[in-house]
């Protein structure tokens, strides 16, 4: 399959850069003004509410995305307890990693803000899954100083990731207004055709970055605007490292106070030594702030000491509290149909 990512260019040069399922506009010299004016009527639904942050319940219950920086040919996951299971085929570019959530979760926020303020008609039709935001937002919201033309770079082969990879799970959907749920027995992506990072290609050659357009797949379409567990987030995700991103989707879905055996998280999220994960673990929750979710670990179910060392003989737990009265996290729990079939 031919490599659908170009070389990209810094957008403050001359030349700007093309990304992957690009749409262009070629401009003649008298109609440069007309053209972005209609440009200025396209719905810009960023920047998300980052007081209003909100995902959905099965994005951050399971290890949909692998924790390493180097992306994988393919992934997958399977939990006895509840049955749940899928399995992701990279494309070109590989599966996505932790760092691609990012855009996964910006972009169900947008979707969440706009069902909220009664945009979507809830038909899952392709104008109700499209989201349009500009680059410069999501740098924004999600912490990243990426200006130059490396960053565009990172974010185009983060977009291919999405795009490209395919998805199969037995996970259902709950459809608004019915008992009835959606599953798809197929491969499918997070971005549908129809997706690109759009640009303008100017009279003189110049090509000018216009907005990021990404059209969601049915099924995630239909998990965010279901009647299921909407989970609301503090930016604060977006500085986490991918270890911390795990520790606090979990901490998010505890609602209250949950306790988490080391192994199970292990079998989750990570493939080194029991004692390195716990030599990490404590290094992020030293390092980094969850907001008002509490994290903590546990030896022998007492807080474990400062100067401990790993022993395969004891019994290691990550407990979670998160404050289920404040309006970080929201859990419709009688409502969640997400099922395992």
């Amino acid at each position: 399959m031919q490599n659908l990512i170009p070389e990209v260019k810094n957008p403050h040069d001359d030349d700007y850069h093309i990304m992957y399922g690009v749409e262009t506009k070629h401009l003649n010299d008298g109609g440069e003004a007309m053209e972005m004016a209609r440009l200025q009527r396209d719905v810009i639904d960023s920047p998300a509410n980052i007081s209003q942050l909100q995902t959905e319940h099965n994005l951050l219950a399971y290890p949909w995305f692998p924790l390493s920086r180097h992306p994988q040919e393919n992934h997958t996951y399977f939990d006895a307890a509840s049955n749940i299971w899928f399995e992701v085929e990279g494309g070109t570019s590989k599966c996505p990693t932790a760092y691609d959530k990012d855009l996964l979760i910006y972009v169900g926020a947008l979707l969440v803000q706009k069902k909220e303020r009664g945009e979507l008609q809830l038909d899952g039709s392709q104008q109700d899954r499209t989201i349009i935001f500009t680059l410069s937002d999501f740098n924004k919201v999600t912490s990243r100083d990426d200006d130059s033309g490396s960053g565009y770079k990172r974010f185009q082969q983060m977009f291919a990731r999405l795009r490209q990879a395919e998805i199969r799970t037995n996970i259902e959907v709950q459809v608004d207004g019915s008992d009835e749920r959606i599953g798809e027995d197929a491969w499918w992506s997070w971005f549908e055709s129809g997706s690109a990072i759009r640009y303008t290609a100017m009279a003189n050659g110049k090509r000018r970055v216009r907005d990021v357009k990404v059209v969601l797949s049915i099924w995630f379409y239909g998990l965010l605007v279901s009647n299921s567990s909407i989970v609301h987030f503090k930016a604060l995700y977006f500085k986490l490292p991918p270890l911390g991103k795990a520790l606090y989707d979990q901490a998010l879905i505890a609602a209250g106070y949950k306790e988490m055996a080391l192994g199970d998280f292990k079998e989750m999220y990570f493939k080194g030594r029991m004692s390195l994960l716990v030599d990490s673990l404590r290094d992020v929750l030293e390092k980094f702030s969850f907001g008002d979710a509490t994290i903590s670990l546990l030896v022998n179910r007492e807080p474990m000491p400062a100067a401990y060392t790993y022993r395969r003989t004891d019994e290691i737990h990550i407990a979670f509290r998160s404050p289920v009265s404040s309006n970080e996290i929201v859990l419709d729990n009688d409502l969640f149909a997400a099922t395992g079939a």
